[in-house]
């Protein structure tokens, strides 16, 4: 019973997701599950404390990174659409959109990564970016099933709930890079 339950809801959110951000969703989550794979057969080392102020720091400047790095990498989109030649069509949108999602889920992660990383403590990328790919998706789910594309304008309290839910989507990658992060957390000597 649950796994057709979570078949019919993982099929509605697949019908309602963008090619790109398809596109974004599977590299984030091909580099994220590769890269955790590839960890090292080190000795086990004793886990760091964790540090309220460091997580902190890895959600909040997490969050900002992903949400500079989304628009980053559309930038860097429509700079490879203009290099490409490519006509404004549906095309590029995607490459824009696909580029946009991807550059913020490895700058998530990357910053998550860097400040974990202070002190002597290290974890694994892999993870993190695995953890970034996860948030995101959850993101995304959770926006495409409350909000439905309108026809008429919003009202203030739509459009608060909407900035709200857009708040939760940025965040949740944040989140799930730092949960990545802190599961694999190490000293480094």
């Amino acid at each position: 019973m649950t796994a057709r339950v979570t078949a019919r809801v993982t099929a509605r959110v697949t019908a309602r997701l963008t090619p790109a951000m398809r596109c974004a969703l599977v590299a984030l989550l091909a580099v994220g599950v590769s890269a955790a794979g590839a960890q090292d057969a080190g000795a086990a080392r004793p886990r760091p404390d964790l540090q309220p102020v460091r997580v902190a720091g890895e959600l909040v400047v997490g969050m900002y990174a992903g949400y500079i790095g989304y628009f980053a990498g559309r930038l860097a989109g429509e700079n490879l659409g203009d290099v490409l030649r490519m006509p404004t069509n549906g095309t590029r949108a995607a490459l824009v959109a696909t580029t946009g999602y991807v550059a913020g889920g490895v700058a998530t992660a990357g910053t998550v990564y860097g400040i974990g990383s202070i002190d002597g403590q290290t974890g694994e990328f892999g993870m993190t970016l695995l953890g970034a790919g996860a948030g995101f998706v959850v993101g995304v789910t959770v926006n495409k099933l409350i909000f439905v594309p309108r026809r008429t304008a919003e009202s203030t309290s739509e459009r608060t709930v909407r900035r709200t839910a857009e708040l939760v989507q940025v965040l949740l990658p944040a989140i799930g890079a730092t949960i990545g992060f802190n599961s694999t957390r190490r000293y480094t000597r």
